[in-house]
Formats: C-alpha cells, sequence, structure tokens
C-alpha cells in the first residue's frame, strides 16, 4: 500500500435497533472501523475518520479487492462514493457489501475526497492486485 494515502473523510452510519445493546454494536463497527470518533445515539451510532486503514486490510486479506473496486466505483460519482456493508458481517471482523434491506439495518458508508478515484484505488489496493 502507498506510504502516502490520500485525503479523504469518511463517515459510518448504522441505526440502532431498541433489541441491540449500543456497546455491542460499537465493538463490532471498532472491527471494522477501529479509528473512527463514534457518536452513540438513542437510534444510531455515526462515526467519523480519515483513515481506514483497517477496513482496507480487510479487503486485502479476504481477497474481495476486486468486488470492493466494482461496489465503490459504482456507488461514486463526483467527490463521493457511498455503499452499505452488514453489520453482522461487523462482529466477525469481515467486510459484506450489501444491496437491499437489511433486518438489521445496514452500515452506511460515506467517503468524500477531492479525487474519489485515487482513494478507491488506495482502499482496494489500486494496481497491485496480487
Amino acid at each position: 500500500m502507498n506510504e502516502n494515502p490520500p485525503n479523504f473523510e469518511a463517515t459510518i452510519d448504522t441505526p440502532l435497533k431498541p433489541t441491540e445493546d449500543s456497546y455491542l454494536v460499537l465493538k463490532c463497527l471498532t472491527n471494522i472501523f477501529p479509528e473512527a470518533e463514534w457518536e452513540v445515539g438513542e437510534d444510531h451510532i455515526k462515526g467519523h475518520t480519515t483513515s481506514l486503514r483497517k477496513f482496507s486490510d480487510i479487503l486485502r486479506d479476504t481477497i474481495i479487492r476486486d468486488t470492493a473496486r466494482d461496489v465503490m466505483l459504482r456507488n461514486s460519482d463526483h467527490n463521493r462514493c457511498r455503499f452499505v456493508l452488514s453489520k453482522q458481517s461487523s462482529c466477525s471482523s469481515r467486510v459484506n457489501f450489501f444491496d437491499g434491506p437489511q433486518p438489521l439495518g445496514g452500515i452506511t458508508v460515506e467517503v468524500n475526497s477531492d479525487n474519489i478515484q485515487e482513494v478507491i484505488g488506495y482502499l482496494t489496493g489500486g494496481e497491485d492486485n496480487r
């Protein structure tokens, strides 16, 4: 991975159901986004970060970089990329992209940058697919 990551800001947001323990949901979120600063509300948890290193490492280690790149590019426009991850998978430190309704609600990730294409390349391993 490039030593100088591109500049970006990411927002992570997930609904918090009345039956869910906010501590456990936050623990699951930090499995994938440990660098984020979190705000826990009554009905959602929201995080902000300028580093998605762990997320990128998971994509590399689970060999889903091509899928991730396709999803991110398909869901990007101008300076923004937005995608949804499975909340359940995050509890196992896994990344599963989701398209459709989720019983627990998904984890919506929005990445903003002046060069979103470069950020997507950085997060998904760019040209150096192994």
